[in-house]
């Protein structure tokens, strides 16, 4: 028998080589790969998460979460494994000792909505709500985006074939005839027919609008494009209860308005007060320049035929407003309300623009213009209003006894220096101009109105 002695050199390799075998062996990898989705609706389920589980130790955890497709593929060494598949609301799916010495594909795994993971959903939401009537389109006022924060005029703008523009003007599908009223009747909110009150308010105190663009005999035949009529909230909720609005902007703009309300079984106390103060700053460019042998005349008799005008505007509006009022439950079906209502606007807007005159692009006269307009409103109204449902629809009858009393004073002062003359007329002075105006206006309404429907389609 004959012994052979490995040397030292066969029995290093031979070690290394089995080292690299165990190596190899451990690092080998497998994947777990499988699609998740709805059982009823068959779409695939994203973010689902895939737990991998070591079933010989718990604490040997893995996993991952499914992508657009509701796939996954999750690498692992080999084992025994429980894999656990979870989406949220939908009921759990558990493969257990699953071995895994090659690639496992779980295949498509349906989940369904777990039955106990809901107990009950309510889904509130408060939109506006448009209700077409026999003769008028009533649309409530939501809490949604577009007027949370915002004024009476924003909320209007939101309000199909009513547009406001810039300073504040109603226009009635492109029509500026708009009769404006408030809860029914002509308000001093509106004033001289003006609506910078309406940016005052916060859009909150405004329960439903009204768009009437074919008036009854109930409407005074005033305003062609059609009738706007606002309601504004009065607070149901027994006890005291109200809010406080704060906005603020740039340019500068900013606005302060409460509404508190107190409520008994027997009367409800309201109030609405705010306070607005905004700038409106622009600028603007003109350069005019004539055709050829056309000219103008500045003065009647310095001519040019180029003009450049640069022009600076500042606005300042501020406007103060509350209304106090008290509603009395004569009982459940009629009632009578008194109020008070208070405002104050100011407004001081100054433009200056600069103009230079040309002649054959040779500079000959230039001016500084200053135009500065004031405008101070006050207005006053007591109103009191009777109302007696016979029933819940629509069947009713309205008195109202209302005195208003509006002034609006306007001054007007222009001048315009001459800042350089190149001219051989000498000296020239621009005459000033001053304006004042003064409007003032009392108005009286007794009215009373009686409502019956007839049937689906129409009422007396």
């Amino acid at each position: 028998m004959t012994t052979k002695i490995l040397s030292p050199f066969s029995i290093l390799l031979i070690f290394l080589f089995t080292i690299h075998l165990q190596v190899y062996s451990q690092e080998e990898e497998y994947t777990i790969s499988g699609k998740v989705i709805d059982d009823e609706l068959e779409v695939p389920l994203e973010y689902a998460t895939i737990s991998v589980i070591n079933a010989n130790d718990p604490q040997d955890l893995t996993g991952g979460i499914t992508d657009l497709e509701g796939n996954f593929s999750i690498d692992v060494p080999a084992g025994t494994y429980n894999v656990l598949v979870e989406f949220i609301s939908y009921e759990s799916k558990r493969f257990n000792n699953r071995t895994v010495n090659s690639d496992l594909d779980l295949g498509t795994i349906p989940l369904g909505v777990s039955s106990a993971s809901l107990d009950e959903v309510v889904v509130r939401a408060e939109t506006t709500q448009v209700d077409v009537r026999l003769d008028k389109k009533i649309y409530n006022i939501g809490k949604d985006l577009t007027t949370v924060g915002g004024t009476v005029s924003d909320a209007l703008n939101n309000v199909p074939s009513i547009s406001v523009d810039i300073e504040g003007g109603i226009s009635l599908r492109g029509n500026e005839n708009v009769r404006i009223l408030i809860n029914g009747k002509p308000s001093a909110m509106a004033g001289f027919g003006g609506t910078d009150v309406l940016g005052q308010l916060p859009a909150e105190a405004i329960e439903r609008v009204e768009v009437i663009t074919s008036p009854s005999a109930r409407y005074d035949a005033e305003g062609t494009a059609g009738i706007i009529n606002i309601i504004l909230r009065k607070k149901e909720t027994l006890g005291f209860n109200g809010s406080l609005t704060l906005n603020t902007g740039y340019p500068e703009n900013a606005g302060v308005s409460a509404n508190l309300n107190y409520r008994t079984d027997n009367y409800n106390l309201f109030t609405t007060t705010g306070y607005r103060y905004s700038e409106s700053p622009g600028t603007a460019f003109f350069d005019t320049r004539y055709f050829e042998n056309q000219q103008d005349a500045f003065l009647d008799s310095i001519p040019y035929n180029r003009n450049i005008e640069d022009r600076d505007m500042d606005r300042i509006n501020r406007g103060f407003n509350t209304n106090f009022g008290m509603e009395y439950y004569i009982n459940d079906m009629s009632s009578i309300t008194g109020a008070i209502f208070y405002r104050n606007g100011n407004d001081d807007d100054l433009t200056t623009n600069l103009s230079d005159y040309y002649i054959n692009n040779e500079p000959q006269i230039g001016t500084k213009r200053y135009e500065r307009e004031a405008e101070d409103d006050e207005s006053y109204q007591f109103s009191l209003n009777y109302i007696n449902k016979f029933d819940n629809e629509g069947h009713e009858l309205t008195a109202d006894l209302q005195y208003e009393n509006d002034k609006e004073t306007e001054a007007s002062f222009i001048r315009e220096p001459v800042v350089y003359n190149n001219t051989d007329f000498g000296n020239i002075f621009i005459p000033r101009e001053q304006t004042n105006t003064t409007e003032k206006q009392n108005e009286y309404l007794i009215q009373a109105d009686y409502v019956r429907p007839i049937g689906e389609d129409s009422q007396f």
